[in-house]
């Protein structure tokens, strides 16, 4: 399955060469020049073997609806390694990236990451080692990876975690943030009340509340 649909919706596919599964999200307009923004979608976690095309539950519930309004392309990978922060993972994604710039006109200039939980901690990951192929991250719930601090930012950093999350303690995303600040990288951290980590779907609100700060980012 290597063609590539051009109507508006989410598509389920596959990557060529690497039999990759993701989902695909079409904007209006995607047959059309000018090029489009492209955002990418890091699925959480799942306890074994992950089922076929599992990206779509975040994709299509939370990031696709909340940042509608920016006309994107949406891609949302499965993982096919055990997390997303290690070389392999990172090469499959920058594969599929590759893949799908080449069928769709993505602009460069408006590419963003995010990601939830273990998703989350890939966006960290991914931007900090690929900051010349995206123009901004949004981190949500997630670890923050040595290789996120140890980075020198040149990206923007929109970071949202709740005060009340029992899985992923808040206190070391603001440390790492604090740090961050100290280095000079441009980083907001947008903390929730009351949220714990399995309420995901109370992060659509604050993720549509980006939007502006996207937007300001690629202007």
């Amino acid at each position: 399955m290597t063609d590539f649909p051009r109507r508006p919706g989410i598509h389920r596919r596959v990557a060529p060469e690497t039999e990759q599964r993701y989902v695909l999200a079409l904007p209006e307009g995607v047959g059309n020049p000018p090029a489009l923004p492209l955002v990418l979608v890091l699925h959480y976690a799942w306890p074994g073997r992950i089922p076929p095309y599992y990206g779509e539950d975040l994709l299509a519930n939370i990031v696709w609806p909340a940042l509608r309004d920016l006309g994107a392309i949406m891609i949302a990978p499965d993982c096919l390694q055990s997390d997303w922060s290690n070389p392999d993972s990172e090469a499959e994604v920058n594969h599929l990236l590759d893949v799908v710039a080449h069928a769709y006109p993505v602009d460069r200039d408006r590419t963003i990451v995010t990601g939830y939980s273990l998703g989350g901690q890939g966006t960290w990951y991914m931007a900090a080692r690929n900051q010349q192929r995206f123009v901004a991250a949004l981190p949500m719930a997630a670890v923050v990876p040595r290789q996120a601090t140890e980075a020198r930012w040149t990206i923007p950093l929109y970071v949202i975690h709740s005060a009340a999350d029992e899985l992923v303690p808040i206190e070391p995303t603001r440390q790492a943030v604090q740090q961050l600040h100290r280095q000079g990288a441009q980083v907001e951290l947008v903390v929730l009340d009351r949220v714990t980590h399995f309420e995901t779907g109370r992060y659509f609100r604050p993720l549509r509340d980006a939007v502006p700060w996207i937007r300001q980012v690629w202007n």
